[in-house]
């Protein structure tokens, strides 16, 4: 059985459109022509993602995007949808390659920091407005070193390791803590 784990956020319902049962979703996707020919959607309704198969699919802009489902066909029909986030499957995801990855993929990762070796394993990222940090588990410690292309040198998905070059002292201070103890 599918979990929310195995879905990623892509937006929310905003209004109905019209008198036929369309209604609009903003997006949050850098490429909303991926998702042209969408067949299914997952509105989460009382914390259960529940399908909806979609008969229409119309881009308005780079964000909104106008759906026809099955079974709806007044506004009045989109009204228990409005302000629900909608989500997809991960297998929609389009393929990353190089050094771009989505955060849930390198979960479990090892790192390896060029100066220090293994240093432990992707435990989660933790997102910031400022900048993303990577939450590291050393042993029975975290380390959290700031996720940016200047510290990220590689990602293998074969290997299942991102290779960093963290800023000078900035790992001593969590690897050598257990000898100031």
């Amino acid at each position: 059985m599918d979990t929310k784990a195995d879905y990623f956020y892509f937006g929310y319902v905003t209004k109905s459109v019209g008198y036929e049962g369309v209604f609009a979703l903003k997006t949050e996707t850098d490429n909303i022509q991926n998702y042209k020919r969408l067949k299914t959607i997952f509105i989460d309704l009382a914390n259960t993602l529940t399908p909806f198969f979609i008969t229409n699919v119309q881009i308005k802009d780079t964000e909104v995007i106008w759906l026809k489902a099955e079974g709806f066909d007044t506004t009045d029909s989109i009204l228990p949808l409005l302000k629900k986030e909608v989500y997809l499957p991960i297998s929609l995801l389009p393929k990353l390659e190089g050094k771009k990855f989505y955060f849930h993929e390198i979960i479990g990762f090892e790192v390896i920091d060029l100066n220090y070796g293994v240093i432990g394993i992707v435990k989660d990222i933790i997102e910031l407005p400022q900048q993303n940090i990577l939450q590291i588990k050393h042993g029975y410690q975290e380390i959290l070193v700031p996720l940016n292309d200047d510290i990220l040198t590689e990602v293998d998905r074969t290997l299942k390791t991102l290779k960093i070059k963290a800023p000078e002292g900035l790992i001593d201070i969590y690897i050598n803590k257990d000898n100031d103890e």
